[in-house]
């Protein structure tokens, strides 16, 4: 996910994020989507005396699936008695349960209860995974004020925790 780059940066800035997912030929469980999303550094947020609707930790992908639980959980500060809820998009069958089994292993059991495929009900995102996909879990992140984990597959498996703020 290219947010793992801007993370990076230490300056206060602000990026507004495009993603457009369109086609001449309708595409079976494919969604059509134009997504914006604004992101504010933490140092914009800082500078600005300004509120966020949620916090957006690292991108991890996924080659090894328990050294990227691991990596996803550090990230967030997210512990296993703690409650999530669950988003996925795109995911292979291996990837998905690869990652599944490995999140029941660390000790973050996966309940089906508290989980929506956006590809069951919005059509696969495509490119505009990454966006779709952080829209929603920022959204649901302030509205229930619990953390939001993505799964999610663009060139690889990936992760991501979404906090509210």
């Amino acid at each position: 996910m290219w947010l793992d780059e801007w993370l990076d940066e230490q300056s206060p800035s602000l990026v507004l994020s495009v993603e457009v997912n369109l086609f001449g030929d309708k595409a079976d469980n494919q969604a059509e989507s134009i997504s914006l999303l604004l992101l504010a550094s933490p140092a914009w947020i800082k500078e600005k005396h300004t509120s966020p609707l949620a916090f957006i930790h690292r991108p991890v992908p996924v080659i090894k699936a328990v050294e990227a639980i691991d990596d996803v959980v550090r990230w967030a500060k997210l512990s296993p008695d703690e409650g999530y809820f669950n988003w996925r998009s795109q995911l292979t069958p291996s990837s998905q349960t690869e990652i599944i089994e490995a999140m029941d292993a660390k000790g973050y059991l996966f309940d089906k209860d508290r989980e929506y495929s956006l590809d069951n009900s919005f059509g696969k995102p495509d490119f505009a995974v990454g966006n779709i996909t952080l829209i929603c879990a920022c959204e649901h992140a302030n509205s229930t004020q619990e953390p939001q984990w993505i799964m999610l597959e663009d060139k690889m498996p990936q992760c991501v925790i979404v906090r509210p703020a």
